[in-house]
């Protein structure tokens, strides 16, 4: 609704990290996904699930779970592995998520690689529950601000450029207000 009422007064706009072609600066998602993804394949992983802690399925997620979901599936898909380990588990507050954590990493077929949209101290903490060791029984990609560190144990961060995108909407704003408010590509 704001995007109209900007477009209707001519105010001149340029997004970041929405789901919209013109007047806004995104992130690469997909890439990062693949990208997080390949880089547990790289170390060996073989049994490796993503996880979503934080979106509901079939709300009105931010496009960035779906992008870095198919990256995911994308690096799966080119090493030859099902991606069909998919958790997303939203809809559960943080306690029961933790303990629904630790009872699946307690399994026999518990993955030994994780991407994960974010939250990655939950992960950590089911994990500690499970009696494993973070990376030595399970490694963890997330994404984030480049904070990697959660309670002295490190966790490999796909880290999003917030300056460089923020540097770059400035720019095309500035730009924008000089072409009298014409829409960028």
């Amino acid at each position: 609704h704001i995007n109209n009422l900007l477009c209707q007064y001519r105010i001149p706009s340029i997004w970041m990290n929405a789901p919209f072609d013109i007047d806004c600066v995104k992130y690469d998602e997909r890439r990062g996904g693949r990208d997080a993804t390949r880089l547990l394949l790289d170390k060996g992983h073989r049994r490796i699930v993503y996880l979503d802690l934080r979106h509901v399925k079939g709300n009105d997620v931010h496009y960035s779970s779906a992008m870095r979901l198919a990256g995911y599936k994308d690096a799966m898909a080119e090493a030859g592995l099902s991606s069909t380990s998919v958790l997303e588990l939203g809809d559960l507050g943080g306690p029961a998520q933790i303990d629904w954590l630790a009872d699946y990493l307690r399994g026999d077929s518990r993955p030994t690689g994780i991407v994960t949209y974010d939250r990655a101290e939950r992960i950590l903490l089911a994990a500690a529950v499970a009696g494993l060791r973070v990376p030595k029984d399970l490694s963890i990609v997330t994404f984030g601000d480049g904070h990697s560190e959660y309670a002295g144990i490190s966790v490999t961060q796909m880290a999003l450029p917030y300056e460089k995108a923020g540097k770059t909407a400035v720019s095309l704003l500035m730009e924008k207000i000089d072409q009298s408010g014409k829409g960028m590509a």
